[in-house]
């Protein structure tokens, strides 16, 4: 489902580069006379809407750079009233047998990634990432003898995992200070979608 939109991406990427080198000077060219560095919202729809990420490229490395980015599931259930940190999934299954009502993955994950300037209003970048997953399943007692009317969530040791994640974007100048993102992570599978503010160098 990603694979095609990687492709066109690329094509993009070689397009860019071939425009870059046949830019002609205008008002945004000073743009590639200057540091690009900008620092933001970074988010990894429909799993981690909460981020945080660093992008930098400099003219003295001939417009080339990093990117680094922190993303994380803001609402995990381990965060709620009702969740049980005593006991697992596993322990329910095999001793206290209450209903299984619903499931939940949360991830977190730091990327790193090389960036390049190609164009005054654009900077692209392709990286590698760790993320880690962690499962919890929500039950229900009927004698309501734990957690919130019965209810209550419990880390599920089945579902904690680690991978790597490959992500792939750009950003968007919208003026001097501003810079929208979009991108595709692989871990988990999701389409980067950010804002950065722009710092004035």
């Amino acid at each position: 489902m990603i694979r095609p939109t990687i492709l066109l991406l690329a094509l993009l990427v070689v397009c860019a580069s071939t425009a870059a080198a046949q830019l002609e000077p205008g008002p945004e060219a000073q743009f590639l006379e200057r540091p690009f560095v900008a620092v933001g919202y970074a988010a990894n729809a429909p799993e981690q809407f909460a981020g945080v990420g660093l992008v930098m490229t400099h003219p003295a490395l001939r417009r080339w750079g990093f990117y680094v980015n922190y993303q994380w599931s803001p609402d995990s259930p381990k965060n709620k009233p009702n969740y049980d940190p005593t006991i697992t999934s596993i322990d329910v299954d095999n001793d206290i047998k209450d209903e299984f009502v619903s499931f939940d993955i949360v991830w977190t994950s730091i990327n790193v990634a090389v960036a390049r300037t190609v164009l005054p209003q654009l900077t692209l970048y392709a990286g590698v990432g760790y993320a880690q997953s962690e499962g919890f399943d929500q039950f229900f007692d009927d004698e309501q003898e734990r957690g919130d009317q019965g209810y209550y969530w419990v880390t599920n040791p089945d579902d904690d995992a680690t991978e790597v994640n490959f992500l792939l974007g750009a950003f968007m100048r919208a003026g001097r200070y501003f810079a929208f993102q979009f991108g595709l992570e692989s871990a988990p599978k999701g389409f980067t979608v950010g804002g950065s503010f722009v710092l004035p160098f």
